[in-house]
């Protein structure tokens, strides 16, 4: 089957489109929420957009791309469900995932820069890796994280890509370039909760 990635242009909108159902659409898979309730201590009137399947231990599911494209300074903040199935944030360059629907290995294309992010409760993981060229490496490996966990993740104008999960210090990527898409991909059941998503331009001082 032929994909065409119409999300790899554009600025980045904290929206899901072009959505990926493994089945017939239907409106219990993708629920759409806003919400501006406390989702952690010190945070309160965040609007979120959930993506969530809540069809049984591997039943219908949907994926989707976060709007837009980063080719330069970007900064996301989401949250990842706790649930059986692993809820994820992927992050792959565009040229990736142009021809071809994006899967779990996507962002370790070789020759491009990418990352990952997954967490679930059945096997009790919250894990980040990153991939540079040709080489991957699980930089983040803790027990599961609750859903009400934030993860912010940015690049800045040197091209340092650096995360922070909630409670911890940022952890730095390094140097990773790239025009990058940001996606996820579902096991049901899961839950991916997108706060922000923006392109930063650096002005004058």
């Amino acid at each position: 089957m032929s994909y065409s990635n119409t999300v790899g242009t554009g600025a980045l909108a904290p929206q899901w489109t072009n959505l990926m159902y493994n089945h017939t659409p239907a409106d219990d898979i993708y629920t759409y929420q806003k919400t501006n309730g406390d989702i952690t201590s010190g945070t309160s009137g965040m609007s979120i957009s959930y993506l969530a399947s809540q069809n049984g231990n591997n039943g219908n599911s949907a994926g989707g791309f976060i709007q837009g494209h980063a080719p330069g300074m970007f900064h996301i903040s989401f949250t990842l469900g706790y649930q059986w199935g692993y809820s994820s944030i992927y992050v792959s360059d565009v040229r990736a995932t142009a021809n071809n629907a994006p899967s779990s290995s996507t962002y370790q294309t070789s020759g491009f820069n990418g990352l990952q992010f997954v967490n679930n409760s059945s096997n009790n993981h919250m894990q980040i890796r990153k991939h540079i060229n040709t080489t991957t490496t699980l930089v983040w490996d803790v027990t599961g994280k609750v859903e009400a966990t934030l993860y912010n993740l940015w690049r800045e104008s040197d091209g340092t890509v650096k995360f922070r999960v909630q409670g911890s210090n940022p952890y730095d990527c390094g140097v990773m370039t790239g025009d990058w898409c940001f996606y996820t991909l579902a096991q049901s059941p899961c839950k991916v909760g997108l706060i922000k998503a923006a392109n930063i331009n650096q002005g004058p001082s």
